[in-house]
């Protein structure tokens, strides 16, 4: 091999190293972040009912909705679906968890003598729950 070979062959490796080079530095050396959820809010965060009001007097719509999550991640700014609702007197307070408009419907019952916590529970998107609670009181 004659130094002109040579030459042109490290000219090669050298454009193939600059390629590779490239290739890695244009896909931004980045390393894909999995979105997930942080926190979620509840709105509204305290009510108050009449328990002896007539529907929908005696009801209260709770939606549940992402606070923050994995920077960088694109969120929708809606009202969650995917999210179990639960309370913390059945007794005095049931909520709806059909995945419809109701859900997220408490309907006062009987008179709470504390006020209710109203829990929403949501898949964060890596396998846990996040979760939000608000207050009902059922006068």
């Amino acid at each position: 091999m004659d130094l002109r070979s040579r030459s042109c062959l490290g000219a090669g490796v050298m454009v193939a190293t600059l390629t590779l080079s490239l290739v890695i530095s244009g896909c931004g050396a980045q390393i894909a972040v999995a979105c997930k959820i942080d926190t979620i809010g509840t709105a509204p965060r305290i009510a108050t009912l009449n328990h002896s009001a007539p529907p929908p007097g005696n009801t209260q719509h709770f939606d549940a909705f992402i606070e923050s999550g994995t920077s960088g991640c694109l969120f929708v700014a809606s009202s969650l679906a995917n999210v179990t609702w639960s309370v913390s007197d059945p007794v005095s307070v049931s909520i709806s968890n059909v995945h419809d408009q109701t859900n997220g419907t408490a309907t006062c019952r009987a008179p709470s003598p504390v006020p209710v916590t109203i829990t929403a529970t949501a898949p964060a998107g890596d396998g846990t729950l996040v979760s939000h609670s608000a207050s009902l009181t059922c006068d």
